[in-house]
């Protein structure tokens, strides 16, 4: 077994050295983790090598800007961004493999995922087969944060959206919203769907339409962190 991370180590490298990289939860303070966060119990060398080459595509799908992508626009308004030229295989093994390992991980900052043994299993099945699946095969919609702050790692956890049980990753700016039930993703964001055959959409977010921005302001507000900063041990 070796030393295997979760989220890939490039997008914990993306974020300067200045900043937080990883708020655990709201009770806690900003803790600092340039290398990320890593796991010595879930995978084998052969194992991590065959999952190295999707963390490493989500890299270079996933990039520091947007300068790849066209802007999907009404008038003035950008809602997001799209690219044609991308490999929905290699991104989508990322994304359930990204998963799989959360849900498997002992580690605490992976303690609000738990997909279950069935869905652990499918996932699994799928890795070992390089099986994408379908677009509604664990279906991601993703969303990237126009704040530089919206780069910090909040933990990552399970919700329910319009009665579907999904689980919210943050990666670098990034945000994943991964579907493990087995009912059909929102209809109404279908277009953002992660598909076989169309482009790679990414819907536009600001850290103050989600929430993001009142857990920033309550933990950086809190006593225990403005000591912290004070005494120059915090973020």
């Amino acid at each position: 077994m070796i030393e295997a991370h979760i989220i890939p180590k490039g997008f914990f490298e993306r974020i300067r050295t200045d900043e937080a990289n990883i708020l655990v939860n709201e009770s806690d303070y900003p803790k600092r983790s340039p290398q990320g966060i890593y796991d010595k119990g879930i995978l084998c060398g052969p194992c991590d090598n065959i999952i190295g080459k999707w963390d490493q595509y989500a890299q270079e799908a996933l990039p520091t800007d947007m300068l790849a992508f066209t802007p999907i626009a009404d008038g003035q308004n950008i809602g997001g961004w799209e690219r044609p030229d991308y490999n929905y295989e290699l991104l989508k093994l990322f994304f359930i493999s990204l998963v799989w390992r959360a849900s498997i991980t002992t580690h605490p900052f992976y303690s609000g995922i738990s997909i279950g043994s069935k869905f652990e299993e499918q996932a699994r099945l799928m890795l070992m087969e390089g099986r994408a699946g379908g677009a509604h095969d664990f279906g991601v919609v993703i969303a990237r944060f126009v704040e530089p702050v919206g780069q910090a790692f909040f933990d990552p956890h399970t919700e329910r959206m319009n009665g579907v049980n999904h689980v919210r990753f943050y990666l670098a700016g990034f945000i994943a919203y991964m579907k493990v039930d087995q009912r059909p993703y929102d209809p109404g964001l279908a277009h953002f769907l992660l598909a076989q055959g169309q482009p790679l959409r990414i819907i536009k977010r600001s850290i103050h339409h989600g929430g993001e921005a009142e857990v920033l302001s309550k933990i950086f507000s809190a006593p225990q962190n403005k000591r912290r900063r004070r005494d120059g041990h915090g973020a």
